[in-house]
């Protein structure tokens, strides 16, 4: 659900007799502006006379209850004009790249023509020397096989016309085109049309999300928001430290600081059993486990080398980095609960930035910070890895995968063992991979194109609730959630700024931390 913004700065606004902070308003009929706005003194004085004193806070509730329907209504409309719009740039793309090889195909043909028909040409004046001189002077006249010589232009006039009507055939069919068009220009805004768009929202948008409780303070910064699988404990950053939160029923109750590392903490990772806790800041990782309460067990040094992001296996023995050095590094944790490296995977030439397995956990997609493809040398940003039985070399390169966008700051998430999605902090779109004939390819018609506000900011991890088949990520200022058909089901528009947060593993709570409110905000996700 959107949250609306209004033009006008309330904290500027003051009474005219008090010049003090409006507080709250008088609705009543035929008053001036001056007259409305109402400060505490005036309010109080007003409120026992008066029944048309409200507080800010009320008619605000009020104004947006108001404009919800038919504002709302219109961002879907608009929205799906996007989406088609998209869906027109795309055909269009396919269009043009279809065309231009089939003219430069037919530009080859015409040209090879050309060669063979003049070096026919040519050969018309063709001669031997010595055989004319044998002949003049024998007196032998060879008479010169014209109708050959034009059974030859036919025979390869009718092989390159076959070949050209051949590539002309091929040339796409403008009718999909002209038909999403059509769609585009037949919607219809009228009162009628705006009532039946908003039954079938009702019907199709079951999703709502709600804000619940009081803003929970902490004024330093944090990188990182994790839940345990029950969603009874939320892990959090506070710069170099590490809060741990009960988390029941939408609220927050502070259990334990952890201190220990000296920079920045930039990733969490809980396990699904609560035995351990990772953590990473600059070159260094940290593993937690839960006693009476959680006490470090093991400091690794990584020298000069950043942990970017983490992902587990199943089993949460097999641990995998995303790293500064290009690389992506595989760990095991042993029966002893320590940490050893397995071995380091190279071929990415970027830092890598995010990870994710398929379900059946036979293929581990990585992404670097960049995914270009328009260099040669950022051909090797999105990477397909094979599971093997080996424990020693548990994944080995498959593949690049082929795209065309330069992306920042990429994620990625797969949402069953054929599909990942990818989306970016500069990008407005949904990108969509898929399998195609053993190779995961991204479906430009299926890419979902957002109408997103706020700056580019970084992304808080993409998450995929199985049971649900729901995805929760956000996109700049924007939550959203979709099903993996990528239909859009619900969003929030924040207002805050270097957003971090997460939901929990039942999809029932959204927790975000927000540089401008400086505090957790708590969501209740409600599913009708």
């Amino acid at each position: 659900m959107a949250e609306y913004s209004m033009v006008e700065n309330l904290e500027k606004v003051t009474c005219s007799e008090h010049k003090r902070r409006m507080k709250a308003i008088n609705i009543g009929p035929n008053l001036q502006k001056e007259q409305i706005i109402l400060c505490e003194y005036c309010a109080m004085s007003q409120q026992c006379q008066d029944n048309n004193v409200i507080g800010i806070e009320e008619i605000k509730f009020k104004i947006e209850n108001k404009l919800r329907n038919n504002r709302e209504e219109l961002y879907i409309h608009i929205n799906s004009v996007l989406i088609k719009i998209e869906e027109l740039r795309c055909k269009y793309q396919f269009i043009k790249q279809s065309v231009l090889q089939n003219i430069d195909s037919i530009q080859s043909s015409l040209q090879f023509w050309q060669v063979q028909t003049q070096d026919m040409q040519k050969k018309l004046f063709e001669y031997s020397f010595f055989e004319e001189v044998e002949q003049i002077a024998n007196k032998k006249q060879i008479e010169f096989n014209k109708q050959n010589f034009i059974d030859q232009i036919k025979s390869n006039i009718i092989a390159f016309q076959e070949k050209i009507s051949k590539k002309l055939k091929e040339f796409p069919n403008f009718q999909e085109f002209h038909k999403v068009l059509d769609e585009i220009f037949k919607q219809n805004y009228s009162e009628n049309r705006n009532q039946q768009t908003k039954k079938i929202q009702i019907q199709e948008s079951k999703i709502s999300i709600n804000k619940i409780g009081n803003l929970v303070e902490q004024k330093e910064f944090c990188n990182s928001v994790v839940f345990n699988k029950q969603g009874s404990i939320m892990v959090s950053t506070v710069e170099s430290q590490i809060k741990i939160w009960e988390f029941q029923r939408g609220v927050l109750k502070l259990v334990q600081t952890l201190q220990g590392h000296e920079k920045f903490v930039q990733i969490l990772y809980i396990s699904n059993l609560n035995t351990y806790l990772i953590s990473c800041s600059d070159q260094i990782i940290k593993l937690w486990k839960l006693f009476n309460n959680w006490q470090c067990l093991e400091t690794i040094s990584l020298g000069q080398v950043n942990m970017t992001c983490i992902l587990t296996d199943s089993t949460e023995k097999l641990i995998i980095f995303g790293s500064s050095d290009n690389s992506i590094q595989v760990w095991q944790l042993n029966q002893n609960n320590n940490l050893s490296k397995t071995c380091s995977l190279m071929k990415h030439s970027r830092q890598v930035n995010s990870l994710s397995l398929n379900q059946s956990e036979t293929f581990l997609v990585s992404c670097a910070v960049s995914c270009a493809v328009s260099c040669p040398q950022n051909r090797d940003q999105i990477i397909v890895w094979e599971k093997t039985k080996s424990k020693e070399n548990p994944f080995q390169f498959k593949y690049f995968v082929r795209q065309n966008l330069d992306l920042k700051g990429p994620q990625i998430k797969f949402i069953n063992n054929e599909q990942f999605v990818l989306i970016s902090s500069d990008n407005n779109k949904v990108l969509l991979f898929e399998d195609c004939k053993g190779e995961l390819i991204q479906n430009f018609g299926k890419d979902v194109e957002l109408s997103t506000i706020g700056n580019s900011e970084r992304l808080f991890p993409i998450q995929y609730n199985i049971q649900k088949k729901l995805l929760y990520f956000k996109i700049k200022s924007c939550i959203y959630i979709l099903d993996s058909n990528l239909q859009l089901q619900s969003f929030l528009k924040s207002n805050g700024e270097n957003i971090q947060g997460c939901v929990t593993y039942d999809g029932k709570y959204l927790v975000y931390w927000d540089g401008k409110n400086k505090g957790y905000s708590i969501f209740e996700i409600s599913y009708i």
